[in-house]
């Protein structure tokens, strides 16, 4: 909204200026995901020291089983073997899920963005609606609500993008600190995945301590 609002005063007619506005916000989030797309095409070239490591892991995890459970290595490697169908069944579910759910988002967001063009457009048209409807007192009240309203979505998603952008800094400098590889895409899924309310920065954080549980020693 603000910027279709700076936009406006440059000249440009209102539709016009929300579609620029709509524009600009998909540029901004596809130089993110090219940043994200070329981060995991690193970790990809990682790929096989990574196996590695987790092989030797592997190795150590049953030895530690043969420690405490007395099941030799080749028995472990049999149940294995045995539950294989299982686990690549399972993969495949979860592979096929995320294909989905990658589409159904797609499919939100052209929906919200649509959404968000007819409302910066008509924005004028659905202020005056809800003023005449009358809700409050009356239409200097009605005004002023809607104006407080406003402020109060614009500075909280200000505040959040501002946490967010704080936060992408903070975790790849402590990431790079503790000389984990792949710092720069961690820190970007870590305080992208804020946007999720409660759950969000655990979810975030759990994946690159899953990797440094994998990788390091």
């Amino acid at each position: 909204y603000p910027m279709a609002k700076k936009l406006q005063r440059y000249g440009l007619k209102q539709s016009m200026a929300a579609l620029v506005a709509i524009l600009l916000l998909l540029t901004v989030l596809g130089l993110v995901s090219v940043v994200v797309y070329e981060k995991i095409e690193d970790l990809q070239a990682d790929l096989p020291e990574i196996e590695v490591k987790i092989k030797e892991k592997t190795e150590r995890l049953q030895w530690l089983l043969y420690e405490t459970t007395d099941i030799p290595e080749y028995e472990q490697e049999a149940i294995i073997e045995e539950k294989k169908p299982d686990i690549f069944k399972a993969i495949g579910k979860a592979v096929k899920n995320f294909l989905v759910q990658s589409l159904y988002l797609l499919l939100v967001v052209f929906i919200v963005l649509t959404y968000t063009f007819f409302l910066l457009v008509y924005r004028h048209r659905i202020r005056s609606f809800f003023i005449k409807v009358n809700w409050f007192h009356d239409h200097k009240e009605s005004k002023v609500v809607l104006f407080r309203i406003t402020r109060i979505v614009h500075d909280y998603l200000k505040g959040t993008f501002t946490v967010i952008s704080i936060l992408a800094v903070v975790y790849a400098l402590g990431f790079w600190a503790i000389g984990m590889e792949h710092a720069i895409l961690f820190a970007l899924i870590t305080a992208l995945l804020r946007i999720v309310p409660y759950f969000g920065s655990f979810l975030g954080i759990a994946l690159p301590i899953a990797f440094a549980f994998l990788v390091k020693e």
